[in-house]
């Protein structure tokens, strides 16, 4: 007797996530550095697309390492993930990460990515800048807590809004 089985992901065509690019998310350039965003690009990455909600959250505030079964292995580290598309996730590189070479694996449900080599720089500065005015301006926070830096003539952010 011979059985056979079929299974299905849930993606169009039935092909799993596939990344085709690791970039930090502030230069979105390579590389990444430890306790940075980074940016996932590829395709079949999520069935959803969401942010984090403070629902998402652990106890103590630990960061989620997965979003709507969507999870990202760094170095064989799980990231906090951030924001999951079907052509995008946003994550956190794990802080203890050492610099070095890393393989990048995204996991959707039971269906995982082959990996994507990347370099991990001790630290890989980047800013991050407000689209609204065009890339002009860095985004950036007053360490007082007081909100935000914003250029002349545009609306202040609530300190604990940013």
């Amino acid at each position: 007797m011979i059985f056979t089985l079929a299974a299905t992901c849930g993606f169009a065509g039935g092909n799993g996530p596939a990344v085709s690019a690791v970039v930090s998310s502030a230069s979105l350039k390579a590389p990444i550095a430890p306790g940075s965003f980074i940016t996932i690009f590829g395709s079949n990455l999520s069935t959803t697309t969401r942010l984090w909600q403070t629902s998402d959250f652990g106890p103590g505030g630990w960061l989620p390492r997965s979003l709507d079964g969507v999870s990202v292995q760094i170095g064989g580290e799980s990231a906090a993930v951030e924001f999951v598309s079907p052509g995008q996730i946003n994550a956190v590189v794990p802080a203890d990460l050492p610099p070095g070479s890393a393989s990048v694996i995204v996991r959707t449900g039971a269906v995982t990515s082959q990996p994507e080599a990347v370099t991990v720089a001790a630290v890989a500065p980047g800013l991050f800048v407000l689209p609204p005015y065009g890339g002009r301006y860095v985004a950036a926070d007053v360490q007082t807590g007081t909100g935000a830096i914003t250029p002349a003539g545009s609306q202040a952010v609530n300190a604990g809004a940013n």
